[in-house]
C-alpha cells in the first residue's frame, strides 16, 4: 500500500510540474504573438549556409515557431518540423500523466498496476519519440537540400538564388 502511495505522489509531482510547464508555455506564446513584430531572425545565412550554399538541420527553427504562433502549421512543418513535434510529445506526455493520475486514483493497494485493461498505466516517455527526433531532424535536413538541389525548391527562399 505504501508503495502505491509513493506512485501516485510522483504521478502528482510529474502530472504538476508538466502542467505549470505547459501554462508557461502557452503564457510566453501568448506575449510572444502580442510582441510579434519584435521576434527576429539571424542577420543573413549561417555559415554552414555561406559555405556549402546548402541548409542545416537546424535552419528555419525560428521561422517554424513564428509560423505556429501565427496558427499556420503546415507552413511551421514545412520551415522546420521540429517544433510541431515537440509541441505534440509535451501534450501527449500531459496526457498519459494524467491518465496515469486518474488511474492511480481507482487502483487499489494490491500491485493492480496491470489488473484490468482499462486500469493499464500508460507510458509517460517512449524511447523511440526520442529515436524519432533524431529521424525528423537528420531527415528532414536530407530531404531538404536534396529538394534545394535537384528540384530548385526553396520554401525559406534564402538559398534559392544560388540553385
Amino acid at each position: 500500500m505504501e508503495i502505491a502511495l509513493k506512485q501516485q505522489k510522483r504521478r502528482w509531482i510529474g502530472f504538476g510540474v508538466t502542467t505549470l510547464i505547459l501554462i508557461a508555455a502557452i503564457f510566453y506564446a501568448i506575449l510572444l504573438r502580442i510582441h510579434f513584430s519584435e521576434i527576429a531572425f539571424q542577420e543573413g545565412t549561417c555559415t554552414f549556409s555561406q559555405k556549402l550554399h546548402l541548409y542545416c538541420p537546424g535552419c528555419g527553427g525560428t521561422r517554424s515557431i513564428k509560423y505556429l504562433l501565427q496558427g499556420k502549421v503546415f507552413h511551421s512543418l514545412l520551415a522546420h518540423p521540429v517544433p510541431v513535434y515537440v509541441l505534440v510529445v509535451l501534450v501527449r506526455i500531459w496526457v498519459a500523466l494524467g491518465h496515469n493520475l486518474l488511474v492511480g486514483r481507482k487502483m487499489t493497494g494490491q500491485g493492480a498496476a496491470t489488473s484490468s485493461s482499462a486500469g493499464k498505466i500508460w507510458p509517460v516517455f517512449c524511447h523511440w519519440e526520442m529515436w524519432f527526433i533524431l529521424v525528423v531532424v537528420f531527415g528532414f535536413f536530407i530531404l531538404r537540400d536534396v529538394l534545394l538541389v535537384t528540384l530548385k525548391w526553396d520554401f525559406l527562399g534564402d538559398l534559392a538564388q544560388f540553385w
